[in-house]
């Protein structure tokens, strides 16, 4: 992640964050798969309130086709997740 994303320290309900909240994801298959969609789909939903900046999937072979996915919906790859 770019180290710009802001975290939002405190949660009320029916207040919204005044920036979006930044999530990154290790892994992009299994269960990962199924965040990853959910985020993505929540970003498409409600821009102002979740971005999905990236992902860290060590298994590039078998993962090859969520991978692509994400990369083409401009959600960040990492080459490692720290």
């Amino acid at each position: 992640m770019s180290g710009k994303e802001k975290v939002m320290t405190m949660y009320r309900p029916g207040v919204l964050a005044s920036e979006p909240v930044a999530f990154g994801v290790v892994g992009a298959g299994g269960y990962a798969e199924v965040i990853c969609n959910q985020l993505l789909a929540a970003q498409t939903r409600t821009p102002a309130q979740i971005r999905f900046v990236g992902f860290f999937e060590p298994d590039h072979k078998t993962n090859a086709l969520q991978i692509s996915r994400l990369r083409a919906a401009g959600v960040r790859s990492f080459n490692n997740f720290e």
